[in-house]
């Protein structure tokens, strides 16, 4: 969704960029795993301990997790509702 916008505010940013520097910096880390457009075949076991299977194009890969994270899309904010600020715990 953010790739199709034309800029970010405040700072009227190129979206792709902003795209593009998460990526390098999830790619860069090796303590994450990215998996685009993959398959999850199965998970099995428990918070902190699951087992899970992926199939990405031809290729099946097992392996060990303590966390998932799936990350499925967005929605657009309308433009009718304007956005509130808050202070303060909420009610």
């Amino acid at each position: 969704m953010v790739r199709n916008l034309h800029s970010l505010t405040p700072t009227d940013t190129d979206p792709k960029t902003v795209i593009e520097r998460y990526a390098e910096r999830l790619k860069d880390n090796d303590r994450v795993h990215l998996y685009t457009g993959a398959v999850i075949k199965s998970i099995e076991g428990y918070f902190g301990n699951f087992d899970v299977t992926l199939i990405q194009g031809d290729r099946k890969e097992k392996f060990k997790v303590g966390t998932i994270v799936v990350a499925t899309g967005s929605e657009d904010w309308p433009g009718s509702r304007p956005l509130k600020a808050r202070s303060g715990p909420k009610p």
